[in-house]
């Protein structure tokens, strides 16, 4: 008689949680039938951002954290100091191309806490300068004191390969800096929109894919300017790093480059992808020279794409992040 009483009384606590879960699943079909409320949205009214938070003018109700990291990221990228009057009290006018960062870790570690209907506004991090064209030299590589790398990638030609490039980078969490020449990007301001607004750098690589060795400094500041315009026009975003095309580099293209707000960014590690190697040795090539600080050269093209899943899973396996090339510049910044 116990026992039957004891089971007898399991079952009617399973009974009550049945009816419970039922009725909450019925409840939420309620809602989304009768009120129009998706399930995605109730998850997002509970786990998400408060409702009504405003983020610099954008409202951020029900964004996930991964959201948010993106969203700052892109805020971060198109920042400038001298059009942020919320901000406008750090701009030095004795140092000349001032400019400032953003903490994206604490940007989002404040939305996240702010109150329902809150504005909430970015945290700078500290004041970055750009290039002083008096010092200005080529950067090839960053040095810092952790293990993170940026994958500069020159596109010029072709767009065939730049979306399977990018479904890699979502899966491994890298992001990466496009050199975009400006004749290619005029002709897919579509593709150039999709990178920007997955979180990848936007960078120059001049207007035309011309040699600039023997230029002069007029022809390399328009050369310069002109895609940063174009560029601007279609992201929103102010470039900041020049690839010269062909790798070709001098004092007076260093110097042209900073005179227009551009550090000049070569790199210490070369996949030479565009002679088509193999896969195998794509890989080769960068986890044999890969060191905290590297810039990585790559193009969209097929045997890149195919190496791209082995390279990260490398990299990671040995502690590194594959980040944008100004955060490598800003984080050694940041350590001086």
């Amino acid at each position: 008689m116990r026992l039957l009483r004891r089971f007898g009384c399991r079952f009617v606590v399973i009974r009550l949680e049945l009816v419970l879960i039922y009725s909450i699943l019925l409840l939420m079909l309620v809602l989304q039938v009768g009120l129009g409320v998706s399930y995605d949205k109730l998850l997002r009214a509970f786990n998400g951002v408060p409702r009504g938070v405003v983020f610099e003018g954008r409202d951020v109700s029900g964004r996930y954290r991964d959201e948010l990291y993106d969203l700052v990221q892109r805020y971060a990228l198109d920042f400038d100091l001298e059009s942020a009057s919320a901000v406008a009290a750090l701009y030095d006018s004795s140092v000349d191309h001032a400019a400032a960062a953003i903490d994206v870790e604490a940007t989002v570690q404040r939305i996240l806490k702010a109150q329902p209907g809150s504005y909430v506004t970015a945290v700078i991090a500290r004041e970055v300068q750009r290039p002083d064209p008096r010092t200005a030299t080529d950067i090839r590589r960053v040095d810092i004191d952790h293990k993170a790398v940026a994958f500069a990638v020159n596109v010029a030609w072709g767009d065939e390969y730049i979306e399977p490039m990018l479904d890699l980078f979502d899966r491994y969490d890298a992001r990466a800096t496009f050199f975009f020449v400006g004749t290619w990007a005029r002709s897919r301001p579509d593709l150039v929109k999709v990178i920007a607004e997955a979180g990848h750098e936007i960078a120059n690589h001049g207007y035309e894919h011309v040699h600039v060795s023997n230029a002069s400094a007029t022809t390399i500041k328009k050369l310069v300017q002109d895609n940063q315009n174009l560029l601007h026009s279609i992201t929103g975003v102010k470039t900041r790093l020049f690839a010269p095309p062909y790798g070709e580099v001098n004092p007076v293209i260093v110097r042209a480059a900073a005179e227009v707000g551009h550090y000049t960014i070569m790199w210490d590690v070369d996949t030479i992808d565009w002679q088509l190697p193999s896969p195998s040795v794509i890989t080769s090539r960068v986890v044999s020279k890969i060191r905290p600080g590297s810039i990585v050269l790559m193009h969209p093209t097929a045997p890149t794409v195919e190496a791209l899943s082995k390279i990260f899973e490398t990299l990671s396996s040995q502690g590194y992040r594959v980040v944008t090339v100004s955060d490598l510049i800003d984080a050694a910044q940041m350590q001086e």
